[in-house]
């Protein structure tokens, strides 16, 4: 296998999830020596240099189409991560056949956040619905021509069979690329400690408030460790008088991350739009209890009471019990951890592609 193209929308902001999976993703194909070629509408500075980068238009979708198309004679794959970048690739694949060139799959990641706007979102004012509407139709037609579909979960599978009925080729997959995995031979000690990552939305407050509250119930202590923060946050401890429980971490540093929820007892997962699990499946890899809000994302693949605690964000009752029971039960918590199966291995796109019959 030479060379895989990658689509993605937008790879400038490096701190989204869905590029941290991109970018962990195609570091996996270039340790295989495979040649990696990603178009996006912009780049950040310290994109890495290894990887060829071509960009395109999001306004301009079949000339964008063509600009890949030419590139992707003589590739072995394309790959598109996000909306609406499964548009541009259908189309590309149109181009494709016109040149009688069906030799390389084209392989959409499909995930539930990136086409919700369209499909289950009401409260719209006219001029969004409009384009919407436009994009809908696009994101419909060109779905049935894909190759190959890959989704992480038996319910996204199920969702995307409600909007296209007649689609056959879809492979559950659980991405294993997450930007906190690193191969550690010397298993480290757990320090009776959750760990949680920041971000902007109100679910995080909740999340501090009931684990203040969960300090005034219990007597045997485990420390918060929150990774990423920010004035607002650092104020919202203060408030709540719980600085001596808590500790901040640098949401720069990978490396360090992946220590911090190593040695964690449990990790709480409140973020809706990690749409690669790349927090839950880091979570499962160092055996770290998942305590994940119903919203997420990363609610797809989990099974409460079974490998992670599920909790109702409406309910603030919730998360305190979910905690309770990790803290509280010692065999409860072995028992989950020892029903976390491995992950599957990172090369079964690379199967996929190997194994692609276009007749």
């Amino acid at each position: 296998m030479k060379e895989i193209i990658v689509l993605i929308s937008n790879a400038n902001n490096m701190k989204d999830k869905s590029n941290q999976f991109m970018l962990n993703m195609v570091e996996h194909f270039y340790k295989s020596s495979i040649r990696i070629t990603v178009f996006s509408k912009s780049f950040p500075k310290n994109f890495p240099a290894y990887i060829a980068r071509k960009h395109l238009s999001l306004l301009f979708l079949k000339k964008s189409a063509n600009n890949i198309a030419n590139i992707a004679e003589n590739a072995d794959a394309i790959i598109a991560i996000d909306f609406p970048m499964n548009i541009i690739a259908s189309m590309t694949k149109n181009i494709l056949i016109k040149k009688r060139i069906n030799k390389l799959p084209v392989i959409v990641w499909y995930t539930l956040n990136f086409q919700n706007h369209l499909y289950f979102q009401e409260k719209k004012d006219s001029k969004t619905k409009l384009i919407d509407k436009r994009l809908m139709k696009l994101d419909y037609e060109h779905t049935d021509n894909i190759d190959i579909i890959i989704c992480g979960s038996k319910k996204t599978k199920e969702r995307l069979l409600y909007l296209h009925k007649d689609i056959k080729n879809i492979e559950i997959i659980q991405p294993y690329f997450s930007p906190y995995i690193f191969i550690n031979n010397d298993k480290k000690e757990k320090d009776k400690s959750i760990v949680i990552f920041y971000n902007k939305e109100e679910s995080i407050f909740k999340c501090t408030a009931a684990y203040a509250q969960y300090l005034k119930e219990n007597d045997d202590i485990y420390k918060l460790k929150i990774i990423g923060y920010d004035k607002e946050l650092k104020e919202n401890i203060h408030k709540l008088a719980i600085e001596q429980y808590v500790e901040f971490i640098d949401e720069d540093d990978n490396s360090r991350i992946g220590k911090e929820i190593e040695t964690s007892n449990a990790m709480i997962i409140h973020n809706i739009k990690d749409s690669f699990y790349t927090q839950l499946i880091a979570a499962w890899h160092y055996k770290t209890l998942p305590i994940i809000d119903a919203k997420s994302s990363s609610a797809e693949i989990a099974s409460d009471d079974k490998n992670a605690l599920i909790y109702n964000s409406k309910n603030p009752i919730s998360i305190i019990s979910k905690i309770k029971k990790m803290t509280e039960n010692k065999k409860s918590y072995e028992l989950f951890m020892s029903s976390i199966d491995e992950m599957q291995n990172t090369n079964e796109i690379l199967e996929l592609i190997s194994n692609f019959n276009p007749n």
